[in-house]
């Protein structure tokens, strides 16, 4: 099993590059934690 965290950190910075790459201001990253159970986050920059 993978951290979640480590997980998290990727995503949001995956995220944040492909938002300045694009000239975006916001963002909405995702994760699947099985069991029914997500997580969700909204950025602004």
């Amino acid at each position: 099993m993978q951290a979640i965290g480590c997980n998290g950190t990727r995503v949001l910075v995956t995220l944040v590059h492909a938002m300045k790459g694009r000239g975006a201001r916001s963002g909405l990253a995702s994760l699947c934690l099985g069991r029914g159970e997500a997580i969700a986050m909204s950025i602004e920059i």
